[in-house]
């Protein structure tokens, strides 16, 4: 199994370079991989609008940590 593996942010469609060892930065929400400042400048955003899933985002945001945690289990 590769140690070094690369994603895509979903946000800003930049590479995402990966230790599997040491996942630092990255978020793993709805099936698709973050930097976790893309992902709390998205949820920020998106939490703000009237319309789509405000309180959805507002939740994700508050469980960024979370989210954090899952992509170290996906990748680990």
């Amino acid at each position: 199994m590769k140690i070094n593996i690369q994603r895509k942010c979903k946000a800003c469609k930049g590479a995402i370079d990966i230790n599997r060892r040491d996942v630092q930065g990255v978020v793993y929400y709805s099936k698709f991989y973050y930097h976790t400042n893309c992902f709390c400048e998205l949820a920020e955003k998106k939490s703000k609008l009237k319309s789509g899933k405000p309180t959805e985002w507002k939740n994700a945001l508050e469980h960024v940590k979370d989210f954090e945690q899952e992509a170290i289990n996906v990748l680990s």
